[in-house]
Formats: structure tokens, C-alpha cells, sequence
């Protein structure tokens, strides 16, 4: 019952790969993920998501839309190759909403992202 993103790989990455039952890997195209932060903010320019804690407003400048095209992301993450490989049967693998859709339906979860 619980979630973690990745951002959070230097505590305790091994254990939590290990204790996982499942892992998804979610590697959509950058211009995607630019898209997508850019809907995001216009749905909640100026007041935070229900996701974060309250003062933490969205935001959309040039800082964030480098990091996402360029300095946050790398397109080949030996990470999530290390991860693939030491833990094969539980990686799943997401490259695209229509995937990840596919994901959940499976799962029996009804989610619209």
C-alpha cells in the first residue's frame, strides 16, 4: 500500500528495490513530461495540487522547464538499467500514458492522469 518515487535514491534504494512487490519504471519522452507540467500548472497556477503540502504552489518557470528537458533527466539512466537487471521479474516498464492506462486496468484501479 504504498509509493515512492525515485527522487529519493540515496535512502535506502536497495532495501525498498528489494521490499518492493512491484516496481514500475516510468521513462515517457521529455517533451511529454514538458507537456504535462505545463497542464499541470495551468490547472493550479497560483495554489498547490492536492498532491503537496499547502504553500507549495505550482510553479512553471525556466528553471523547472531545464530541468525537465535537460539537467533532470539523462536519456540513458544506468540506474534504471541496474534495476532492470537485478530485479527483472517485478520491473515493469512504462514509456507512455497508453501503457500506463493498461497498468492500471489491469490492476483494477480506475485513474485518468
Amino acid at each position: 500500500g504504498w509509493i515512492i518515487d525515485s527522487t529519493y535514491r540515496r535512502h535506502h534504494f536497495a532495501r525498498r528495490m528489494e521490499e518492493a512487490d512491484q516496481i514500475l519504471l516510468l521513462r515517457f519522452g521529455r517533451l511529454n513530461c514538458l507537456y504535462r507540467a505545463w497542464k499541470r500548472y495551468r490547472t493550479y497556477k497560483g495554489k498547490s495540487r492536492p498532491s503537496m503540502t499547502v504553500g507549495c504552489d505550482e510553479k512553471f518557470d525556466w528553471e523547472f522547464v531545464r530541468w525537465i528537458l535537460w539537467e533532470g533527466r539523462t536519456s540513458h539512466d544506468p540506474v534504471f538499467d541496474e534495476v532492470q537487471k537485478t530485479y527483472g521479474n517485478k520491473v515493469i516498464l512504462i514509456r507512455n500514458q497508453r501503457q500506463l492506462d493498461a497498468y492500471y486496468r489491469s490492476q483494477g484501479l480506475n485513474y485518468h492522469g
